[in-house]
Parts: C-alpha cells; structure tokens; sequence
C-alpha cells in the first residue's frame, strides 16, 4: 500500500486519483500473487455491485472502504505487541543518535505510542547510553520535559560529545 501511495503522490494530477471506485481499480490491478487475488477480486466484486446499484463512483467511502479491508485482511495482528517488543529491546549503539531516533519513532507509531506519552518517553531515555543522558540533564536547564526535547538535546550532546 506504502508504494502505491507514493506512486500516486507523484501521479496526483491523473484522472484517475480523482475518482475513488478508479482509485480502489488502480490499485487492485496491481496486486498480485496467488495468496492475495482472491481477496482482490471480491474487492473489485464488491466495488462493482455499489457502483452499479448506488451510483456512488466519486464517494470517498470506495477508498476509505478498501484501505479498511486492506489493512483488516493483511495487517500483522502482533505487530503492536513486536513493536513494544523491539522498543523495550532498543538502545543507541555506535554513537549513531540518527538511527536510535528514526528507528525509535517508527517504533512507538507501530506500539501505538503517543508522542508526549509517559511511557515512550521513558523508553526513549532507557535505550540511551548513560552517559548521554547524564549529558542532557547537567547541560539543559530546565531539563527537556518531552519525547522531542529529549530527542533534540539527545542530538546536540551527541554532536557536542563527537566533536570533543
């Protein structure tokens, strides 16, 4: 779905992205394999019966309906649970602040973290090395209070540390 959505953010200006029965016709065409077609043709089933029996080919509900039963029929069920997983595992290795936090961030959207919530903030600290938080909290006054302050000085005092 990730590949689609970039395709057509470079195709937006097409007719048909601006359709959304087309929308869901596009993107069924290219799903593929013998695991999947199944679900894909009683998508397109599905889509043709509404079309014909409501006349409803621009309503939004097409797209909204598909990535519903998209996300429903292929999401990882455990996903949330290997995320948190994979976040309580997770420490900064190498001095490589930059991959601690994309990683981190993908991971706590997976979780299903809130940014500013207690706990991905917690983590967010735990999975640095000590000394970089000892760092952030003697070289900050007030000391940062969220995910994306922690995430911020955690990158200045790495910078600052590397370059020492």
């Amino acid at each position: 779905m990730c590949s689609f959505k970039l395709w057509w953010a470079l195709n937006e200006e097409k007719p048909v992205f601006s359709i959304p029965y087309k929308r869901v016709a596009l993107c069924l065409s290219y799903i593929k394999g013998a695991k999947v077609e199944d679900w894909a043709e009683q998508q397109q089933e599905y889509m043709n019966k509404q079309k014909s029996t409501e006349r409803i080919a621009k309503f939004e509900s097409h797209w909204k309906d598909f990535k519903k039963s998209f996300k429903d029929t292929f999401m990882d069920i455990a996903e949330h649970v290997k995320a948190e997983n994979n976040l309580k595992a997770l420490k900064m290795t190498g001095g490589d602040i930059d991959s601690y936090i994309t990683t981190f961030t993908k991971l706590i959207k997976m979780a299903g973290y809130k940014e500013n919530e207690h706990g991905a903030l917690f983590l967010f600290k735990k999975g640095l090395p000590n000394g970089l938080n000892i760092r952030i909290i003697n070289n900050n006054d007030p000391v940062p209070n969220t995910l994306k302050g922690w995430q911020e000085s955690a990158h200045q005092q790495q910078l600052k540390y590397l370059q020492t």
